[in-house]
Formats: C-alpha cells, sequence, structure tokens
C-alpha cells in the first residue's frame, strides 16, 4: 500500500483539512454516544463461568483491552443494563483516573460485553477503527485534553466526547488508513504473542528439568528435601553477582538508553521497552547486553527481565551478572521465578516503599544440576531468547514507522 503527500487543505472551524474532508462532531457518525454503568456494581460480581465479562477504566488500554484484573457481572445484570452493553466496533475512551483519554475498539471475538464508567460511542461500521487510530494520535489526545474538567484527577464529560469535532476522511479512505495501520498493529501484537510463547517454553522446561525433576528416578536427601542422585545444593551467590557500575548524572547523554521500573513488565522477562535519557539528573547504575535487571521495590516485584541492549537504569533497579555465561540462562529463570520472588520479599526494608537487597538474596539456596545439565539448558534457552531479541527490534521498528505515519495520516497530511 502506498502513501502519497496531500497538497490542497482547506481551513474548518477544526482547522486545515484535505479539500475533500469533512469536519463534523462525532455524535452525527455514531448511533449513540453514552456513558457506561456508574454506581456499585460489586455486589454483581460473579464467576467466570457464569458470568459476562465486565470491563473497567484499567482493562481499556491505547489499542487494546487489558486482559489481567478482570471481572464478570452476572447475566441478569447484562440483561437490565443494556445501556452499558458493548458491541464490536464500539470506541470506549476511559472517563476518569490515571489512564484517562485511553481508548481502543472492541475487536471481534466477544460475544457479550457490559461495561463500567467507559465512554463509548458507537460509529458507523467505516470509520469505527479510524476513529479508534484517530483518538490514539496526538491530536486526538490534545482534543480529550482539551475537554477534561473537573479536579485535579480530572474528567472527561461524555457531552463533550459527543460534540467534539472530528476530520472525517470519505469512507474509502477511512478503511484505507484503518488497514494500514491495523496491519501494523497486528504485526506488533504478533511479535509480542511469538515473544510469550517463546519465554512460555523456556519457562515450561525450566520447570520441568529443574523443579519437578522429570525423569529422574535415583535420589539423595539433602538440607532442601529429595534431590536428583548427583545433584548438590548451593546457594545464588556461586553462579551470580550484584554489579554496581555506577554512572554520575553529569557523564549521563541524551544518546543512552534508559530503562526504569516503569519500563519493565511483569512476569515477562523480555525487556522491550526503553527511552533516551535526556530528562535524567541523578546517579544510574550501567547496564550491558544479556546482564538482568532485577526491581528491587515491592510493589514492583516480578519485573525481572534480560537486556537487549546496553544502558542505565534506576538504582532501584539491581543488575546481576552470570559468573560463568553457562549458567545465564538459569539464573535468569531462578530469580524471575515465584519461589524467588517470595524469598526476596521476606528481605524488604522500609515501609513506603519496601526494598529487597542483594545480601540477602544471594543467599538464596538453589539445587545445582550437573554442568551437562545447565549447558544443554543453555544452548536451547539462549536460542529461544536470540528469538526474542530479534522479535523486540522488529516491534521497536514498525512501531516507530506506525508513529511516523499515524499523525500524518490522522490529519490528512498524507494519504493512502
Amino acid at each position: 500500500m502506498k502513501t502519497r503527500q496531500v497538497s490542497e487543505f482547506k481551513e474548518t472551524e477544526f482547522g486545515k483539512v484535505p479539500v475533500d474532508w469533512e469536519v463534523t462532531e462525532l455524535e452525527n457518525i455514531c448511533e449513540r454516544v453514552s456513558v457506561g454503568h456508574v454506581g456499585l456494581t460489586s455486589k454483581f460480581f460473579c464467576g467466570k463461568e457464569e458470568g459476562v465479562l465486565f470491563l473497567r477504566s484499567q482493562n481499556v488500554r491505547p489499542g487494546r483491552i487489558n486482559l489481567t484484573d478482570l471481572k464478570y457481572v452476572t447475566y441478569n445484570f447484562h440483561e437490565t443494563h443494556k445501556k452499558s452493553q458493548l458491541h464490536e466496533g464500539d470506541l470506549m475512551i476511559v472517563r476518569v483516573g490515571s489512564n484517562r483519554g485511553d481508548c481502543c475498539v472492541v475487536p471481534k471475538g466477544f460475544d457479550k460485553l457490559n461495561c463500567a464508567n467507559i465512554v463509548f460511542a458507537r460509529p458507523k461500521s467505516e470509520f469505527s477503527s479510524f476513529l479508534g487510530h484517530y483518538f490514539r494520535s496526538h491530536l486526538g489526545k490534545q482534543k480529550l485534553d482539551s475537554i477534561s474538567t473537573g479536579s485535579a484527577q480530572g474528567v472527561i464529560n461524555t457531552k463533550h466526547i459527543a460534540k467534539l469535532l472530528i476530520p472525517l476522511p470519505l469512507p474509502h479512505q477511512a478503511l484505507a488508513i484503518s488497514h494500514l495501520l491495523d496491519t501494523l498493529d497486528f504485526k506488533i501484537q504478533n511479535l509480542q504473542n511469538q515473544n510469550k510463547t517463546l519465554e512460555q517454553i523456556a519457562q515450561a522446561i525450566f520447570k520441568s528439568w529443574f523443579v519437578d525433576f522429570d525423569g529422574v528416578t535415583e535420589w539423595d536427601d539433602s538440607e532442601l528435601g529429595k534431590i536428583p542422585k548427583g545433584w548438590s545444593v548451593n546457594i545464588l551467590d556461586s553462579i551470580a553477582n550484584n554489579v554496581r557500575n555506577t554512572i554520575k548524572s553529569k557523564d549521563i547523554t541524551p544518546d543512552i538508553f534508559y530503562i526504569g521500573l516503569e519500563h519493565m513488565p511483569r512476569d515477562n522477562v523480555g525487556l522491550d521497552t526503553w527511552e533516551n535519557s535526556n530528562k535524567l539528573k541523578s546517579n544510574k547504575f550501567k547496564f550491558e547486553t544479556n546482564q538482568i535487571l532485577f526491581g528491587k521495590l515491592r510493589p514492583y516485584f516480578k519485573k525481572v527481565g534480560i537486556s537487549p541492549i546496553n544502558g542505565i537504569c534506576s538504582t532501584d533497579i539491581l543488575v546481576l551478572n552470570s559468573k560463568d555465561t553457562s549458567w545465564l540462562e538459569f539464573l535468569l529463570f531462578t530469580v524471575s521465578s515465584y519461589d524467588f520472588i517470595e524469598y526476596a520479599s521476606q528481605s524488604t526494608t522500609g515501609t513506603k516503599m519496601p526494598r529487597t537487597d542483594w545480601d540477602y538474596m544471594k543467599k538464596y539456596k538453589i539445587i545445582f544440576p550437573p554442568l551437562t545439565k545447565v549447558l544443554k539448558f543453555h544452548v536451547i534457552i539462549k536460542k529461544l531468547i536470540e528469538m526474542m531479541r530479534k522479535n523486540i527490534f522488529e516491534i521497536k521498528t514498525l512501531t516507530k514507522t506506525r508513529d511516523i505515519l499515524l499523525p500524518k495520516l490522522m490529519s490528512g497530511e498524507i494519504r493512502v
């Protein structure tokens, strides 16, 4: 699909738009603009098997539905609250809270949906995806911010959203724009799903070999109980160290990549988010590719990953290094395991933001396999991590392409 520059524009109450675009209020291209259920809902919650998926503000993220911490309401609630029922193609916008303004479109595959406290619009089908991308663009976000009112937290009024002016291409143009951006989003999501699968495979092998000891028939006694014959018990310190390579704030240049706790996903060893360090004003730790980053604040526990880049990180992140590269993957899945996270949690100090520390973590006792087993694990898992890293950089490239195209397509500056 090719793009070309648009040369002819006209002045409108919205601003400049291509001559063949129109400017109209959102409600003019929607069957309805409404808000989800407002009020107490917890008494209607039920199990997944006997309920209907109930979306809340935290489930609406830019361009996607966040499927963690899901709630379900009774079928009776769903049927008696038709006003808050969602359909495929509905545009959802968070009206209040820390993620105010986040939006996405209800995708295919959801049979029944209900929602609370979310503004949703039911646009004509040819404009559904276009509007989803528009409100994710800088231009769309600005418009939502401009109608945010109320307290410091802010609220986006439903009626104000309905009256928002939208720069609207012809239906076939809207579909072409959506197709291009949807294709990029699909490729990004597909690569992210691949990485989840690769990590699940690695975790399954680690659990089978080093936790469940599948296939083992001979055992020895140890301080940790029964262990495979010929294996031993040792501590984490014997295979890992904590790298404390500090860089002073005056030596930090904007071209250095930075990873903070906010960039690290939970329960995901594939670190795929970082930024330039031009806003940093305090000392940080240096890290290198293939070193392990461990978020040491208890609220952020389960933020553990292997770095695909060289860079610097928050001092609330421990940089761990494998003393022997053959043990790297074993170390990674040990310190990201639930057992280790639970152990590290017991050492936290401080009340407001409790932290763990390496002096405690390094004493963690591990059932050590023979080197031949470790080397076999290293060879298999190293390939999976390399595939994940390749996908991460491809995701970065596709995301950059999408982010460059998005504002130009939404403003009509370029045409598909």
